[in-house]
């Protein structure tokens, strides 16, 4: 039966679907407030900046309270096991599924980390508008960047796999 199911990826539609909406839904989206609020607020909407002083700090004390954990040691062996496992099984078997799910999960578990200390920065206070903008502002940049090397470099492998796997590279 799982013999019949076809696993191939980078030359499915859905997976680039999935994967460019990943990415911008990713770069939309900061401590739950969209990036739109931001550009509002800096163009002098001031119930916007009160919104955003009052609602950011929140959810980055929500964002830290909730990956608060007793043994951050243990969890991140655990993820780097998981994600060496994954890598490995993907890229040294030629699992075309493993390796399409690993690049597209395994850089946003890097932006995730960079979320996290966004949170932190924010929480660690002044919680004026101007502070905050910068930060979000700088992360924002940061995660454009990376999305933009991933989103280049899994399309260069995508087209190499498809190329040297269906014979037209070899």
């Amino acid at each position: 039966m799982l013999s019949t199911l076809q696993y191939f990826s980078f030359n499915n539609i859905w997976f680039w679907v999935i994967f460019l909406l990943l990415w911008t839904l990713s770069a939309h989206r900061f401590l739950g407030v969209p990036f739109y609020y931001w550009i509002l607020a800096i163009r002098g909407d001031q119930a916007m900046k009160n919104y955003l002083e009052t609602v950011v700090p929140r959810t980055a004390d929500v964002a830290i309270g909730h990956f608060s954990m007793r043994s951050p040691v243990v969890f991140f062996a655990i993820l780097g096991f998981v994600f060496a496992f994954w890598a490995v099984a993907g890229f040294a078997n030629d699992h075309e599924f493993l390796q399409a799910s690993f690049l597209l999960f395994a850089p946003l578990a890097l932006t995730l980390l960079l979320r996290l200390a966004l949170a932190r920065a924010i929480a660690r206070g002044p919680y004026d508008f101007d502070t905050m903008y910068v930060r979000v502002r700088r992360y924002r940049r940061i995660h454009l960047f990376i999305a933009a090397l991933v989103i280049f470099f899994v399309t260069m492998y995508g087209l190499i796999f498809n190329l040297t796997h269906r014979g037209l590279l070899s």
